[in-house]
Protein backbone atom coordinates (compact mmCIF):
# COMPACT_ATOMS: atom_id res chain seq x y z
CA UNK A 1 0.00 0.00 0.00
CA UNK A 2 2.90 2.31 1.14
CA UNK A 3 4.72 1.73 -2.68
CA UNK A 4 1.72 2.37 -4.39
CA UNK A 5 0.96 5.56 -2.36
CA UNK A 6 4.88 6.75 -2.87
CA UNK A 7 4.49 5.86 -6.79
CA UNK A 8 1.33 8.10 -6.50
CA UNK A 9 2.94 10.91 -5.10
CA UNK A 10 5.98 10.94 -7.45
CA UNK A 11 3.68 10.96 -10.54
CA UNK A 12 1.51 14.26 -9.15
CA UNK A 13 5.12 15.73 -8.41
CA UNK A 14 5.66 15.19 -11.67
CA UNK A 15 2.41 16.36 -13.31
CA UNK A 16 2.73 19.52 -11.40
CA UNK A 17 5.76 20.24 -12.83
CA UNK A 18 4.65 19.90 -15.95
CA UNK A 19 1.58 22.16 -15.55
CA UNK A 20 4.22 24.86 -13.94
CA UNK A 21 6.52 24.51 -17.35
CA UNK A 22 3.46 24.90 -19.48
CA UNK A 23 2.15 27.75 -17.53
CA UNK A 24 6.07 29.25 -17.93
CA UNK A 25 6.15 28.28 -21.96
CA UNK A 26 3.17 30.05 -21.90
CA UNK A 27 4.28 33.75 -20.53
CA UNK A 28 7.34 33.58 -22.38
CA UNK A 29 5.39 33.15 -25.94
CA UNK A 30 3.10 35.67 -25.25
CA UNK A 31 6.00 37.91 -23.81
CA UNK A 32 7.29 37.41 -27.13
CA UNK A 33 4.14 38.07 -29.22
CA UNK A 34 3.76 41.38 -27.41
CA UNK A 35 7.03 42.36 -27.78
CA UNK A 36 6.45 41.33 -32.04
CA UNK A 37 3.67 43.88 -31.80
CA UNK A 38 5.35 46.82 -30.11
CA UNK A 39 8.36 46.11 -32.76
CA UNK A 40 5.98 46.89 -35.58
CA UNK A 41 4.22 49.69 -33.92
CA UNK A 42 7.44 51.45 -33.64
CA UNK A 43 8.64 50.72 -36.77
CA UNK A 44 5.18 52.24 -38.39
CA UNK A 45 5.50 55.08 -36.02
CA UNK A 46 9.07 56.03 -37.08
CA UNK A 47 7.64 55.38 -40.75
CA UNK A 48 5.38 57.93 -40.01
CA UNK A 49 7.44 60.89 -38.71
CA UNK A 50 9.89 60.31 -41.18
CA UNK A 51 7.27 60.64 -43.72
CA UNK A 52 5.81 63.76 -42.26
CA UNK A 53 9.14 65.33 -41.16
CA UNK A 54 9.76 64.78 -45.34
CA UNK A 55 7.17 66.73 -46.49
CA UNK A 56 7.34 69.67 -44.36
CA UNK A 57 10.97 70.18 -45.18
CA UNK A 58 10.16 70.24 -48.59
CA UNK A 59 7.18 72.29 -48.20
CA UNK A 60 9.33 74.93 -46.20
CA UNK A 61 11.63 75.04 -49.12
CA UNK A 62 9.37 74.92 -51.84
CA UNK A 63 6.60 77.10 -50.35
CA UNK A 64 3.69 74.96 -52.91
CA UNK A 65 1.35 72.88 -51.35
CA UNK A 66 0.85 70.89 -54.50
CA UNK A 67 -1.80 68.35 -52.92
CA UNK A 68 -3.32 68.54 -49.84
CA UNK A 69 -3.39 64.18 -49.22
CA UNK A 70 -0.20 62.21 -50.02
CA UNK A 71 -0.95 58.07 -50.38
CA UNK A 72 1.61 55.30 -49.23
CA UNK A 73 1.51 51.87 -49.73
CA UNK A 74 2.61 49.12 -46.93
CA UNK A 75 6.53 49.81 -47.80
CA UNK A 76 5.74 53.53 -47.59
CA UNK A 77 6.60 54.13 -50.69
CA UNK A 78 4.24 56.68 -52.65
CA UNK A 79 1.03 55.49 -54.70
CA UNK A 80 -2.64 55.82 -55.45
CA UNK A 81 -5.34 56.33 -53.09
CA UNK A 82 -6.68 52.48 -54.36
CA UNK A 83 -3.93 50.76 -53.18
CA UNK A 84 -3.01 53.19 -50.28
CA UNK A 85 -2.46 51.50 -46.16
CA UNK A 86 -1.50 54.81 -44.95
CA UNK A 87 -2.39 58.74 -45.97
CA UNK A 88 -0.35 62.22 -45.34
CA UNK A 89 -3.02 65.24 -44.52
CA UNK A 90 -1.14 68.45 -44.97
CA UNK A 91 -3.08 71.40 -43.71
CA UNK A 92 -1.92 75.38 -43.60
CA UNK A 93 -4.21 77.13 -40.74
CA UNK A 94 -2.78 80.46 -41.44
CA UNK A 95 0.71 81.13 -43.06
CA UNK A 96 2.99 80.31 -40.63
CA UNK A 97 1.05 77.17 -38.97
CA UNK A 98 1.69 73.90 -41.28
CA UNK A 99 -0.48 70.93 -39.94
CA UNK A 100 0.73 66.98 -40.62
CA UNK A 101 -1.25 64.27 -39.97
CA UNK A 102 -0.02 60.71 -40.72
CA UNK A 103 -3.69 57.66 -40.73
CA UNK A 104 -3.40 54.39 -41.21
CA UNK A 105 -6.07 53.47 -43.80
CA UNK A 106 -8.15 50.21 -42.73
CA UNK A 107 -11.99 49.51 -44.60
CA UNK A 108 -14.40 51.19 -41.85
CA UNK A 109 -12.18 54.14 -40.88
CA UNK A 110 -8.74 55.98 -40.70
CA UNK A 111 -6.73 55.61 -38.01
CA UNK A 112 -4.54 58.43 -36.47
CA UNK A 113 -0.30 57.44 -36.40
CA UNK A 114 1.00 60.73 -36.03
CA UNK A 115 0.80 64.19 -36.06
CA UNK A 116 2.74 67.53 -35.95
CA UNK A 117 2.36 70.96 -36.36
CA UNK A 118 5.14 72.79 -37.82
CA UNK A 119 5.91 76.83 -38.72
CA UNK A 120 6.33 77.19 -42.29
CA UNK A 121 5.74 79.65 -45.44
CA UNK A 122 2.58 78.75 -46.94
Amino acid sequence: MRKFLREHLQLMELLICILFFMAGSLMAVSLFLRASQVEKQSQELQSAVNAAQQQAELLRISDVLTEPHLYYDAGWQPCDADNAVYRLDISSQNEHVLSLSVYRLTHEEAELIYSMETGGRL
